[in-house]
């Protein structure tokens, strides 16, 4: 019975350097059983191969830019799915008029940062110094553009960020695409992770998070662990 687990990285399966060793030895012994291991995040295409390529990560599948682009373990583009050119314009100088520390960023599809004028943005991204503000920023790009876009609220250990992507796509959509292509059933997909973003994925499969996790996503979701290899172990376990 082949599984498929799913993690967040920031914040999930890396936490801090000791931690995440841990959780690389884990997932080699998951692997090792023909099971599948995947990486659901926020960070863009380019950035992200020379983290693993650092961490000496083992994986299956990168889920990438929220879900707009999956790699798979030879670092091939499979799947991708871009913000319409018009509403990336709309949003990119409605939110230059409010940057004021020059935050702004366009990623594309395997570019840390792209022109608004490409055809090929997966997704944008400001800065906020207070949750608040970034909180009331992604509801009215919600409000505003509807079922085009997804906008998450992103928390980091000094700032808060708005990432902005195409409504067509998040990780609980390309987890999907995933699960087609290799022919695993739902009941055999586990997802982790901590934060507003991992909502979808969590609630939509075998879903655990982080005691850590952001409030919303704790209330939602009662499978609780201090890590990803002690998910791993329990799963290594049935």
């Amino acid at each position: 019975m082949k599984r498929m687990l799913v993690s967040d990285y920031d914040g999930t399966f890396y936490v801090n350097d000791s931690q995440i060793q841990e959780n690389i030895d884990a997932v080699n012994k998951f692997r090792n059983n023909k099971n599948l291991f995947v990486i659901a995040t926020g960070n863009n295409y380019k950035h992200f191969l020379n983290v693993v390529q650092e961490k000496k990560i083992k994986y299956d599948y990168l889920i990438l830019d929220q879900g707009s682009v999956i790699s798979n373990k030879n670092d091939d583009i499979i799947y991708s799915v871009c913000l319409k050119q018009e509403i990336a314009q709309k949003i990119y100088y409605e939110l230059k008029k409010i940057d004021k520390k020059n935050t702004l960023k366009v990623c594309g599809v395997n570019q840390e940062e792209c022109y608004i004028d490409s055809d090929k943005i997966t997704k944008i991204l400001i800065k906020f110094d207070d949750i608040k503000s970034a909180q009331r920023t992604a509801e009215m790009l919600i409000k505003k553009y509807k079922n085009n876009i997804n906008a998450y609220v992103m928390i980091f250990t000094s700032s808060y960020r708005v990432e902005i992507i195409s409504g067509e796509t998040d990780k609980e959509k390309a987890i999907k695409k995933i699960a087609t292509l290799e022919g695993i059933k739902r009941n055999n997909i586990y997802t982790i992770g901590n934060g507003y973003n991992d909502i979808s994925m969590i609630n939509s499969f075998n879903g655990y998070c982080l005691n850590t996790s952001v409030d919303k996503l704790l209330k939602e979701c009662n499978k609780h662990v201090d890590s990803v290899n002690e998910l791993i172990y329990q799963l290594i376990k049935i």
